[in-house]
């Protein structure tokens, strides 16, 4: 929204995995309530929310066939073709241990009945014996069958794999090791997805190469540059090997100038053909949460420090920063700052195994980098009120005599639940053990919805009435936590 003051509002979304439930919550109210929203900032999962909310499009993800109604842990993460086969041979070997076992346990339990009818009818037990001893026989050659096959057919497997590979490419050997799960699904799905809005839903073509749908996506954004629901879009990526920020940029050219917060060189503008492709690649990192997948390869555009090289791209929760820092580059004087990590989340119901750690370490990664940066715009809006000189226009600027970068007062709303309910890998849902009630990404979405209203567009859309009122209007300042 812009008051009459004409301050830039932009929505910036950071977490990992089931963060993005929440965000698609936001999103809904947001979509729902009207307001006027310039930039959408989108950082790990949230690049979700931010790509789709910028197109008009965020019933892609919390309508009634949306993506968040339809995620689960086993289309996110599915183990790769070749380590589904090689489980397939180890439950062939286990076989080979349980089959005896339940046989045993079946005799066990029909040995009373047994006995009972050789007691009315003497020598049935010897025939059971008999009967047993020429299953004999049987069941060693299935044994060794079922412990030998496993090791010979994965023994072959894996040569003539790492044969195949190290033919096409000896680089890509490494690949192959670098994450047991597939991420290949919910990548075509959420590519169907930005087809659909780049090209509209009743097409019937097959989605294009990821290149094409990343450019038609970015010039559908483009096209529509101050069209209603239409807004200005930033998209994080950790760039692993550049060690820093893949931040992707597509706003309007009749922005007024703003001050700088990050250096401009750092965002790549989607509106170049060359950069237009990386939005997909952008967008297919929502889910790339390091070590638990690979990271993804791109070929970066051949302006810049690293032109023309390929590099390794993952989720942005891997980097410091959620974006705030991109949405006051451009311009923003006031952020609502969504997260689905709440200010004092409390322990973990669940603290041990490995999917705990990885959920334990990942929630750590995004609540570090929420409140790293709250304290960072924090610590600029005082030294802006302390040391900043007033403009004509009223606002107070500070200018850094170290870099030469000028900052004004920022307004941010940070919409975060009370409690965190779920963990970012908690994409099934999650049952809190100290009371035993059940929450599931669509609870978790409805959270979502709640919060925005309650941390932001309650207070919003009642300064909106007071100001249509006729009563003078007053900005806020400062953090609204």
């Amino acid at each position: 929204m812009k008051d009459h003051l004409g301050r830039r509002t932009a929505v910036v979304f950071a977490g990992s995995g089931a963060s993005g439930a929440y965000h698609a919550g936001v999103l809904k109210a947001l979509d729902e309530a009207g307001v006027r929203i310039d930039l959408m900032v989108g950082s790990g999962v949230g690049v979700l929310a931010a790509a789709f909310g910028a197109a008009a499009s965020g019933s892609a993800l919390y309508g009634d066939r949306g993506l968040w109604r339809e995620i689960s842990s086993r289309r996110v993460f599915r183990l790769r073709p070749g380590f589904r086969f090689l489980r397939s041979l180890g439950i062939v070997a286990l076989s080979a241990f349980l089959v005896p076992a339940l046989l045993a346990l079946l005799l066990g339990l029909l040995l009373p009945a047994f006995l009972a009818v050789d007691f009315a009818r003497p020598g049935f037990m010897a025939e059971i014996s008999r009967a047993l001893a020429a299953l004999a026989p049987g069941l060693r050659l299935f044994f060794i069958f079922a412990l030998a096959a496993p090791t010979f057919f994965g023994f072959l497997f894996l040569l003539f794999r790492g044969a195949a590979i190290l033919k096409s490419s000896k680089r890509r050997f490494g690949e192959a090791l670098e994450s047991a799960f597939d991420l290949s699904g919910i990548e075509s799905e959420l590519a169907r997805r930005l087809w659909e809005v780049a090209r509209g839903p009743a097409i019937n073509e097959k989605s294009p190469e990821t290149a094409e749908v990343g450019r038609q996506y970015a010039g559908l954004i483009a096209e529509n540059s101050g069209q209603p629901g239409f807004r200005g879009l930033v998209l994080r990526a950790a760039n692993l090997d550049a060690r820093k920020p893949l931040v992707l940029k597509l706003v309007s050219d009749d922005r007024r100038p703003v001050s700088r917060g990050v250096e401009g060189d750092d965002l790549l503008d989607l509106k170049d053909a060359a950069v237009a492709p990386l939005l997909y690649d952008v967008v297919a990192t929502a889910f790339t949460a390091t070590p638990l997948a690979s990271p993804r390869r791109v070929r970066l555009p051949k302006q810049g420090a690293f032109g023309g090289e390929v590099h390794r791209i993952a989720e942005a929760s891997a980097m410091a920063g959620s974006g705030l820092s991109e949405a006051i580059a451009l311009g923003a004087d006031q952020i609502v700052l969504v997260t689905a990590t709440a200010k004092d989340p409390g322990p973990m119901g669940e603290r041990r195994g490995l999917k705990s750690l990885a959920a334990a370490f990942l929630a750590l990664q995004e609540r570090t980098s929420i409140e790293s940066d709250l304290r960072q715009a924090e610590r600029l809006n005082r030294i802006v009120e302390t040391v900043g000189h007033q403009k004509s226009t009223g606002e107070r600027e500070w200018q850094d005599p170290v870099t030469g970068r000028r900052f004004r007062s920022v307004v941010i709303h940070v919409v975060r639940p009370r409690r965190s309910l779920l963990r970012p890998l908690d994409l099934d849902g999650a049952v809190d053990p100290s009371n035993e009630v059940e929450t599931s990404l669509l609870d978790w979405m409805d959270e979502g919805h709640r919060d925005a209203h309650r941390c932001f567009l309650d207070a919003a859309l009642g300064e909106e009435k007071h100001k249509d009122e006729g009563a003078p209007h007053t900005a806020p300042a400062g953090l609204s936590l």
